[in-house]
């Protein structure tokens, strides 16, 4: 009887676990990105237009199984970005574990403080049409303190355009989940030349 109990408890435990990441709170924040707030999460989901026009670059080279011709875009759905963190936020720390610039100095481990990065998410399809979910993510700078005295305004920009930052270690990453295939590829987080001088904090554990 407690075998079956255990057994019971460890499947509601897994479906929990595998359901919990949900969008409560949307809001359009221009023709081409959507702001959305999950349980754990925030993020802008980009539509297919974007970054197509003269002005913008080609977003298409941060796709690493992008293929011209045979790979096309599309705008991903509330759905898709909630199975999206399900699959990240299930298999980000087995992937992780062999990835550098993160800790002793290089900021955060990232599978540790998920909730704390801002997603950018793109759709597009691989060459054997499997759908990819490209997240581009970075650290959220506004602190509770600064919440309470109502200091710094928040950095907003990231919701409309995609964010490039060159360096600032693990503060920053991407990753492409594929949807159909349910693993997570390709992740990596920046170099470091330097960090916040107001932020830097040992993130070992």
């Amino acid at each position: 009887m407690k075998v079956i109990f255990y057994i019971t408890a460890i499947v509601i435990c897994s479906i929990c676990s595998c359901t919990g990441q949900r969008i409560t709170e949307s809001t359009v924040i221009s023709p081409t990105s959507t702001y959305v707030k999950g349980n754990n999460f925030e993020g802008a989901v980009f539509s297919d237009s974007y970054g197509v026009d003269f002005f913008k670059f080609d977003i298409k080279q941060h796709f690493r199984q992008y293929q011209e011709g045979a790979s096309t875009r599309f705008t991903p759905t509330f759905a898709q970005i909630e199975f999206a963190e399900r699959i990240l936020q299930k298999s980000l720390r087995h992937d992780n574990r062999h990835t550098f610039h993160q800790s002793r100095g290089y900021g955060p481990i990232v599978h540790r403080h998920l909730p704390k990065y801002q997603r950018q998410y793109f759709g597009y399809t691989t060459a054997s049409n499997e759908q990819i979910i490209y997240i581009n993510a970075g650290w959220e700078r506004y602190t509770l303190i600064d919440r309470l005295q109502n200091l710094y305004p928040r950095d907003e920009t990231w919701k409309n355009d995609y964010r490039i930052v060159m360096d600032g270690g693990s503060y920053y990453w991407s990753i492409e989940v594929n949807l159909t295939t349910g693993k997570l590829s390709a992740f990596g987080t920046n170099g470091l030349a330097s960090l916040w001088s107001n932020s830097r904090e040992d993130y070992d554990v």
